[in-house]
């Protein structure tokens, strides 16, 4: 009985002392530092984000690909990095020291894009007019410029400008109605193709998408806006834009200021 007693009383006096060591193993902080290397072992990775799993929370690795952190020994942590696969790392039991250092290599991830098609967003028309009305340096002003290769263009023909010619030919494209007809049909075919080049970069679709207003509130802010048919002309759609979102701001805050 005493003998039996007696063995009982060492085996719980064993269990306990490996339990108190395993709860100590458990909750005591372990450092781990080391370097952070690509797939070829040597070249440093800088600024991967080192995040312990249980708390959320982590550091980076510097410039040189070194990193130290404090887990406890049954905690996980993840190496993550753009361009890079995500590494998990965690301690063994058989380790027990209070700090390692370790060399992590982390190795390459391709990604698979998909195949896109990239467009100018300016149309031709819109090119026809930069061109024609490009802004050269002031030397250059009133002097003619020569391409080699390309044929040399005097600009259009003003269509008012009578033609050379006999008198006859003078007086009929002056004063004849089929004349007066071409050179009006002209005048609104150019006026038409400016209507088209401004309403490509600005009407209701365009400012309802980047404001959100609707009706009333985007015929007033429009109104506000108040852009010349110039302006929209030299200037590129995406000036155009930041010019809106500029003036939604102006907008707002005297709306605000109305109500109040």
């Amino acid at each position: 009985m005493r003998l039996y007693l007696f063995i009982s009383l060492v085996f719980i006096s064993l269990f306990s002392t490996i339990v108190n060591a395993q709860t100590f193993k458990d909750s005591s902080l372990v450092k781990v530092s080391g370097i952070i290397v690509g797939s070829d072992s040597v070249t440093p990775i800088s600024y991967v984000n080192i995040i312990n799993k249980r708390t959320n929370k982590g550091t980076i690795s510097d410039t040189t690909g070194f990193f130290s952190i404090s887990i406890l020994q049954t905690d996980t942590i993840f190496f993550s990095s753009l361009s890079f696969e995500k590494k998990p790392f965690y301690l063994t039991d058989t380790l027990c020291l209070a700090s390692y250092f370790f060399k992590v290599i982390m190795n390459d991830k391709n990604y698979k894009l998909a195949v896109i098609d990239v467009y100018a967003l300016s149309k031709q028309s819109q090119f026809r007019y930069d061109f024609v009305h490009l802004d050269l340096p002031e030397h250059l002003y009133g002097k003619k410029i020569y391409i080699q290769g390309i044929p040399h263009y005097d600009g259009p023909r003003d269509l008012d400008a009578p033609l050379i010619g006999s008198p006859i030919s003078y007086f009929y494209s002056r004063f004849s109605k089929r004349e007066k007809s071409k050179r009006k049909l002209k005048q609104l075919e150019k006026q038409d193709a400016i209507n088209k080049i401004i309403d490509s970069k600005y009407n209701k679709e365009i400012v309802s998408n980047l404001t959100g207003l609707k009706e009333e509130k985007l015929n007033e802010f429009m109104k506000f806006c108040d852009f010349d048919n110039q302006y929209l002309l030299k200037n590129k759609e995406y000036d155009i834009y930041i010019k809106i979102m500029q003036n939604y701001k102006k907008f707002k805050s005297k709306t605000r200021t109305k109500e109040k």
